[in-house]
């Protein structure tokens, strides 16, 4: 009998780990686009609004999309401990994530800020999962490169630092809210924090260092250029 796997259609030959980091992308795009809409549907159709009425039972489609990121943020946990593929900030991230959705789903309860965490820090991961694809086919240096760094930047700024810390500050100021759940809630800002000052670094780097880079390679032209027609006779 033939091989099994060429009967299926299925390739017998090894997987790269250029492939498997396309698959776990592909993946982690998909939950993304996937819980973005799950939760935009449960924070601005479905309620309660996260704002004024957080701390109440979990509902039905909460929950499905509290399960859905907890599977995704188990697995992706469990891949970058194997292979190694992030730092502390990250894995902080996933282990905070993973205990407070892991709270919501034996208590049934404070679905409703969970979906904004989730709404907040996922709306902005295609743009990362873009950024990579870009740079994997050789994009990195156009247009629209360009366009999805400025987007990320400006839209982790707005939703996870201005949108979300309105929502931390409300949050602490409701006196139903249990104290250890409003913990959980400041540590997951600190580590929002820790991403955003990575992200500063990063745009500091590519724009201010690189214009100021650009300016003194053109002073030095100039520079070359004043001496050569100094030199010239007259």
């Amino acid at each position: 009998m033939g091989n099994p796997s060429t009967f299926f259609g299925v390739s017998s030959a090894p997987v790269t780990s250029a492939t498997l980091q396309l698959m776990v992308l592909d993946l982690s795009a998909i939950h993304a686009v996937l819980v973005t809409c799950l939760s935009a549907y449960c924070g601005f159709v479905q309620g309660p609004w996260p704002f004024t009425d957080p701390g109440g039972p979990t509902t039905p489609l909460q929950y499905v999309t509290v399960v859905t990121s907890m599977g995704y943020f188990i697995f992706d946990f469990c891949w970058c401990i194997y292979f190694s593929t992030e730092g502390p900030t990250m894995l902080c991230h996933h282990v905070v994530s993973i205990f407070g959705l892991s709270i919501c789903l034996v208590t049934e309860y404070y679905g409703t800020e969970l979906i904004a965490l989730i709404f907040g820090s996922e709306i902005t991961n295609p743009l990362l999962q873009l950024r990579w694809f870009l740079r994997k086919f050789g994009y990195q240096d156009t247009v629209i490169a360009e366009c999805v760094d400025v987007a990320f930047i400006l839209g982790f700024t707005c939703i996870r630092m201005g949108v979300g810390t309105y929502l931390m500050i409300c949050y602490n100021a409701m006196d139903h809210i249990p104290f250890h759940i409003k913990c959980g809630g400041v540590v997951f800002y600190i580590i929002s924090v820790a991403f955003y000052i990575t992200i500063v670094k990063f745009a500091y780097r590519k724009y201010y260092c690189k214009k100021s880079k650009l300016q003194q390679i053109n002073r030095g032209k100039k520079d070359m250029r004043q001496e050569a027609d100094g030199l010239q006779p007259r």
